[in-house]
């Protein structure tokens, strides 16, 4: 009898376990764009409620909160007046299924809930300022740096769509340089991760996913409707025919690039010149019908790309890292964590600037040695 019982419990271990892979597997496989809005005063959570739910989080009283400290922050400590906009019925709910969460969750609706998320911006970005930070289009091509720049445009509150685009799944390295995605992400989708995030914070931006490479074929697709691109590209040759396509279509390219602990910003306007003529037409048109360049070449046009003349002026730890690359040393660029973070918050720091028009420089250098090694 012990025998057959041993021999049941292990298949009941087996079983479960092979369940539970199942689920991870489903999970990370699950586009989180493709989830359900539904108006409570339309629908119960009985009906909505499925084979896949895992969990309803209904936090109606926290929202109830700081919906009147959003609306009211003069009478926050009037609990009278609290309680009589807590049991009115001002505030319209939805149900939203996420279903890579396999959550339903409740939200207020879309107005008041930007108004919570904004909330504490108050007087340091005005409300018709927020308003406008609020309407932009934004493309993001890359989700490694690009993953920082999405995650502090929309803790901004800056931009009502976007628009991803990464080929790549997560792997274990690049958790030492991304914001968001944890070893549960593993073999992820970036662009579901990215997703996922926004979407669990507020449901009602709109995002399309590209899963797949931007190149010449389908980047204007990509860049079609977009107010800005974040160009976060691996290949020079794509970034230089993002900017032709871009300045055709009056669109604003904003590129974060991290060099050792450093960061360089550059804002380019559809009346700039590509890269700011750092590069000749000449040298643009043969790079840009490159299949591969040699390591010589690409490591010349980085250092002219990040303003230096020559390779000797480069930071010493990023031409010793151009070297190993060179050499067969390393097979990828290093990267930083804290450079991403930076580039990130100039990134979104610059698209904030230009959308309420203020003065912004086309290129902006940052070194955080020289920052923290001034005397005041």
């Amino acid at each position: 009898m012990n025998i057959e019982r041993e021999e049941l419990q292990q298949e009941h271990l087996e079983s479960r376990e092979a369940d539970l892979r199942r689920e991870h597997f489903d999970r990370i496989n699950t586009d989180p764009t493709e989830l359900s809005i539904y108006p409570c005063d339309e629908h119960s959570l009985e009906e909505l409620l499925t084979n896949e739910t895992r969990e309803v989080v209904d936090n109606t009283d926290s929202w109830m909160r700081d919906i009147f400290k959003a609306l009211y922050p003069h009478l926050v400590s009037d609990e009278e007046k609290f309680e009589a906009f807590k049991n009115s019925d001002v505030v319209r709910w939805n149900w939203v299924n996420l279903p890579s969460r396999r959550i339903i969750e409740k939200f207020p609706e879309e107005d008041l809930l930007y108004r919570v998320l904004t909330s504490r911006n108050r007087d340091i970005i005005t409300e018709e300022e927020q308003k406008k930070l609020k309407k932009p289009s934004i493309g993001i091509v890359g989700l490694s740096v690009g993953q920082s720049s999405t995650v502090k445009l929309v803790e901004t509150g800056i931009g009502s769509e976007f628009k991803l685009a990464d080929p790549d799944r997560l792997d274990a390295s690049n958790l030492g340089r991304l914001s968001i995605g944890g070893c549960d992400d593993i073999d992820r989708l970036k662009t579901y991760i990215a997703s996922e995030w926004i979407l669990s914070r507020n449901p009602y931006l709109h995002i399309k996913q590209y899963n797949e490479l931007i190149n010449a074929e389908n980047m204007r697709e990509f860049l079609d409707g977009l107010d800005f691109v974040v160009d976060a590209f691996d290949t020079i040759q794509a970034k230089i025919t993002l900017r032709r396509i871009a300045k055709e279509l009056g669109i604003t390219v904003v590129m974060g690039t991290d060099f050792a602990e450093g960061a360089i910003i550059d804002v380019e306007k559809p009346s700039d010149p590509i890269f700011f003529g750092s590069l000749s037409e000449e040298e643009l048109l043969t790079i840009e019908n490159m299949e591969n360049i040699p390591d010589d070449m690409r490591n010349m046009v980085i250092a002219k790309l990040l303003g230096f003349k020559s390779m000797d002026e480069l930071p010493e730890s990023l031409r010793r890292h151009l070297e190993s690359m060179k050499n067969g040393k390393l097979p990828w660029m290093s990267q930083l964590g804290i450079a991403s973070a930076q580039v990130g918050i100039l990134v979104s720091k610059s698209i904030k600037n230009v959308i309420l028009g203020r003065p912004t420089k086309g290129r902006t250098k940052l070194s955080l040695d020289e920052l923290l090694q001034e005397t005041i």
